[in-house]
């Protein structure tokens, strides 16, 4: 009774004084803030001039705004602080975005700052009334608690349910089962304890339980009845599970284990930063080789460990190995020295002892993320102690490891962290160092910035990081879709006849066959693909962008079923549409078996077959999307000029539209401003033959004339048309 008097009397302590602490995290297109509420409370959110503002409770609440911008930037929250007069947080935004807030069970408030404008039925746009909105929360509230009296002052002494005795004051009382005396000790206790508080915690605490499986929650044989409450808005919600990418309060999850329940490595265990005593290189290695053998040349398993550790912090793994290697047949070796071996090394571990523990809030966050093969997920990556974990580590070591922690880092699309270790990099080394031109040419590829990754290896001097450097430069030409010089490709199967194997098999693969197809050795570029999928499609589609006539008639006919079905919707399209142009519109519609075909694209195959009616059948039901030309086109085909000329007149096509009308025999219809010999000529046809007043001699003399000038006027229309080639 006496730790439950404590536990109620700190709680009701203004001290333990309602500090709401935040939390902050970029996610994509959106902003986290999250607030981490002392207890159960209501809340508002409302426009301001200067973006929004948050109403906590009756106002009392501190904040601690100490950690807002340790990941973010300001992109979009600009700025954040307390209002001193309403007691209000105020978020200043500072893009086009607008606010979504929702709960996070019941002690946690998120609110995300989105890109765009607001949606129509947002219910958060409207600005709160400064000290009214408090006060409209306090009323809102109905579980909460009392605030204890001043001193001298005596406790209220309203109603308030009787938790032992199971009743309102109010309520007939039960029969009495004991002495009065224990009746007056409830009613004095009801009036010197804060039961608000004490209902709060325990259903807290009891909703935590059975969210994470630890109580069994069982429904009443009579559920109570339905009571209304206010409609939720729509963009609110309440969240139980996990919210990726950011923890919402320490409390989550217990110090020392992975999201999964796993436990950490002690941060000692895998501090390569304190594995040496210093970095004179020469200095320590020779101490570390004094600690190889012990009194009788006994080797002893601890100074082996040490001395391979030394070896470490300076990156020499593989001595490191051999070093573990001499006491295996006696000692347990530690699975994390051997695996950290392999990737000073930057090769790869055979066995992952860090597997599973990229969410520990540790170093072992670092090594689990470069322990794990790129093909595999990393679920749960805690970046920031990856980050944190890299900038530590000796500047020797850092820039080995450092492009490979940036690039997988990207691959997972944690881009603030990525940013954070490669400008630790930057830092460390000098400007012109090649590590950082990689890193950079590294960055911009997996941004899709192809043309700034090649400035960036354009500034690597001759034979610095050659292969590396080979590799970035096919891809950043793979995504331009532009040619490789061919010296280059030669540099790579040259590298390739050496260095070809393990690890490197893949990047080699990768290279030769986009070199292969950028080179328009398309045969070569299938044949190094092999069964790859990826690169196979890869190949596809540089053959449909930029491949000639005569490989794309040699590929892309008659290709296989099975071929057909790994093919994207575009590369379909575009080589279907390259067939047409050939001269094979039948070719096209068969890669397109299994999909549903464009419009246009089957009207055109239909108009190159001279079939207008199966056109304008195929353009039927989209006729007020499709392009006039090819409307007019299909009804040109049907011969029917008048409707086809109308069709080009509405679109503004004049010339093209007078011309058909003169093909429907309307041979005046005035076309260009310069066609002035086909107008003359119509008007001879159009006109009358002779000239009656004239006599019989003359009469037939001026048609002579007019004969010649009608044979030199059609003589002259001739010579200003252009040949075809």
């Amino acid at each position: 009774m006496k730790r439950l008097a404590v536990l109620i009397a700190l709680m009701a302590s203004p001290a333990a004084a309602q500090v709401v602490t935040l939390k902050t995290g970029e996610h994509g297109n959106f902003t986290r803030i999250v607030l981490n509420l002392p207890k159960p409370e209501v809340w508002q959110l409302g426009r301001t001039e200067e973006g929004y503002e948050v109403a906590i409770g009756d106002g009392t609440s501190k904040f601690d705004l100490s950690d807002v911008y340790r990941l973010i930037t300001t992109d979009r929250l600009r700025s954040i602080w307390v209002d001193p007069q309403s007691g209000l947080l105020q978020l200043g935004i500072g893009c086009t975005c607008h606010a979504i807030p929702f709960e996070y069970g019941p002690r946690s408030l998120v609110i995300d700052i989105r890109e765009g404008a607001a949606p129509a039925e947002s219910l958060f746009e409207t600005p709160l009334k400064g000290e009214a909105a408090l006060s409209a929360l306090a009323e809102a509230a109905p579980s909460r608690p009392r605030t204890r009296p001043a001193g001298g002052e005596t406790a209220p002494t309203g109603p308030a349910y009787d938790w032992i005795a199971g009743r309102m004051p109010q309520d007939p009382a039960p029969m009495a089962e004991g002495p009065t005396a224990n009746a007056a000790a409830l009613q004095t206790l009801d009036a010197e304890i804060d039961l608000g508080s004490f209902r709060a915690l325990l259903t807290d605490q009891i909703g935590m339980g059975a969210t994470e499986g630890v109580i069994e929650m069982r429904v009443p044989d009579t559920p109570p009845a339905p009571q209304e409450s206010a409609k939720d808005p729509d963009q609110a919600r309440v969240a139980l599970s996990a919210l990726p990418g950011l923890s919402i309060d320490d409390r989550d999850r217990a110090e020392g284990l992975t999201t999964k329940g796993m436990n950490c490595p002690a941060e000692e265990v895998l501090d390569l930063k304190s594995w040496a005593q210093s970095d004179q290189a020469a200095a320590e290695l020779a101490n570390a080789k004094g600690l190889l053998l012990a009194e009788f040349d006994t080797p002893q398993a601890d100074r082996i460990t040490e001395a391979a550790r030394v070896h470490l912090y300076f990156g020499f793994g593989a001595e490191a190995r051999n070093l573990l290697a001499a006491i295996s047949s006696t000692y347990q070796i530690d699975p994390f020295l051997v695996a950290i071996s392999y990737l000073v090394d930057n090769d790869t571990s055979p066995e992952n002892p860090f597997e599973g523990l990229q969410s520990c809030n540790s170093n072992a966050a670092l090594w689990a993320l470069l322990a794990t093969p790129e093909t595999e997920p990393l679920d749960g990556l805690n970046g920031a102690a990856v980050a944190r974990s890299a900038m530590e580590l000796p500047s020797h070591i850092k820039s080995i490891l450092a492009p490979s922690i940036v690039a997988r880092l990207l691959q997972e699309g944690d881009r603030t962290n990525a940013e954070v270790v490669q400008n630790a990099l930057a830092r460390g080394v000098a400007n012109d160092d090649p590590v950082i031109h990689l890193l950079e040419a590294d960055v911009a590829l997996t941004e899709h910035r192809p043309a700034d990754a090649e400035h960036h290896l354009d500034e690597l001097s001759e034979g610095e990081a050659t292969l590396e450097g080979l590799f970035k430069r096919v891809e950043a030409r793979f995504q331009q879709g532009q040619a490789i010089d061919q010296a280059d490709v030669l540099a790579i199967e040259a590298f390739a006849f050496d260095q070809r194997s393990g690890d490197q098999e893949a990047a080699f693969r990768q290279a030769l066959t986009h070199a292969y197809a950028l080179t328009g050795a398309f045969a070569k570029a299938f044949g190094e693909a092999q069964d790859d999928p990826s690169l196979r499609q890869d190949v596809w589609e540089t053959l449909a962008k930029i491949g000639n006539d005569s490989d794309v008639l040699q590929f892309a006919v008659g290709v296989q079923a099975e071929e057909r079905e790994g093919l994207t919707d575009g590369v379909r399209v575009t080589l279907a549409r390259r067939l047409l142009d050939l001269g094979l519109p039948n070719a096209g519609p068969a890669l397109l078996a299994d999909r549903p075909s464009p419009v246009e694209l089957m009207a055109e195959v239909n108009l190159a077959n001279g079939d207008g009616r199966a056109a304008l059948r195929a353009m039927s039901a989209t006729l007020d999307e499709v392009a006039p030309d090819l409307l007019a086109s299909a009804y040109k085909t049907l011969g029917q000029y008048e409707t086809s000329a109308e069709i080009l007149r509405n679109a503004g096509q004049d010339a093209e539209a007078a011309r058909l009308e003169r093909w429907q025999g309307t041979w005046a219809t005035e076309g260009p401003d310069d066609d002035k010999l086909w107008l003359e000529l119509a008007s001879l046809v159009s006109g009358v033959g002779g000239d009656a007043a004239l006599p019989p001699l003359r009469a037939a003399a001026a048609d002579v004339e007019r004969s010649a000038k009608t044979r030199e006027d059609i003589r002259a229309l001739l010579q200003s048309v252009p040949l075809s080639p």
